[in-house]
């Protein structure tokens, strides 16, 4: 039994039996629930189903800002990215809806091609018959996330530890990535361990002095969401949180951003990050269509994954 688990579970769908089938494609929530009582949820989480009718065209392309003058020059660095594809006789042009792309895992912050919306940096074409393009441009570049590794149980011998060995972090703005982090993701080690168990781990960065925002956690144990609860708290000019890790490895970042009355705003993802072309990323491109049957839903009717390295 691990110490502060609630709970292991390990499923695939449709499993091999074909016992779990899904009516309709698009976005789905799960709940795991007390066998007894449906109302006690241990744990949530979502998933895409994609029905693949259209074979999505993509294509990334590096560029540079050029609206204004920016300083640092890095922060001018940008991606590109153009999806393309015919539509199937199935299906009505005027019902296709939008493009989402989503950046290395972060489902909560997509980058979104409306067709109601045409912009100069978001904008589709459309041949009046089944030919449509999306664009998408002034993608931040980024860089390549920082990583806790704690599956060691020599270096990380007790329940408290830091999520570095040498302790502090700083600012990444000026640093090429080092190492090819997993695009977003996490690693737990195996639950059957003994020693894979929960520890406290502590983070913390002392942003450059200029810094005027707060600055907060995110990563691939929040599912990469900026939230309240992973603000961390200053002192000293040094920023601090401990939060409970699995033991495993995971990617993260430092997010700097304003509260007011409660709500984050102006967040910034790069001033302590970077932005680069030199790293390695992935991208997840979804299709929606407003299908009218069924009383009408989003429907994803195509999909695809490409790297970019």
């Amino acid at each position: 039994v691990v110490d502060d688990a609630h709970y292991h579970h390990k499923s695939s769908y449709p499993d091999d039996r074909d016992q779990v089938q899904f009516p309709f494609s698009g976005k789905w929530r799960f709940y795991l629930t007390d066998t007894q009582d449906s109302s006690i949820v241990y744990g949530t989480g979502k998933f895409f189903v994609v029905n693949d009718d259209a074979n999505l065209g993509v294509s990334i392309k590096r560029d540079e800002l050029e609206d204004q003058s920016y300083w640092p020059v890095e922060l001018a660095k940008a991606i590109n990215i153009t999806t393309d594809f015919y539509l199937p006789d199935d299906f009505h042009p005027a019902f296709v809806d939008r493009v989402e792309i989503v950046d290395n895992q972060r489902l909560y912050y997509p980058v979104i091609i409306d067709r109601k919306t045409n912009t100069l940096f978001r904008f589709y074409k459309w041949d009046a018959n089944r030919s449509f393009t999306f664009t998408a441009r002034d993608i931040p570049a980024g860089n390549e996330f920082r990583q806790v590794d704690i599956r060691n149980n020599n270096l990380f011998s007790t329940k408290d530890v830091r999520a570095q060995l040498d302790g502090l972090e700083y600012s990444r703005f000026f640093l090429n990535p080092a190492n090819k982090d997993l695009n977003g993701g996490k690693v737990y080690s195996n639950y059957k361990d003994e020693f894979s168990t929960y520890l406290n781990v502590t983070f913390s960065v002392r942003p450059p002095e200029e810094n005027f925002q707060n600055i907060f956690l995110v990563g691939a144990f929040n599912n990469w969401e900026l939230s309240l609860d992973y603000k961390m708290n200053e002192s000293g000019g040094v920023y601090s949180i401990t939060i409970p890790l699995k033991r495993g490895i995971y990617d993260y970042r430092y997010v700097a951003a304003d509260v007011d009355t409660g709500e984050i705003i102006n967040e910034n993802w790069l001033v302590l990050e970077g932005n680069t072309w030199l790293n390695s990323k992935e991208y997840d491109i979804f299709l929606y269509y407003n299908e009218q049957d069924k009383g009408g839903y989003e429907r994803i009717i195509g999909y695809k994954r490409i790297k970019q390295d």
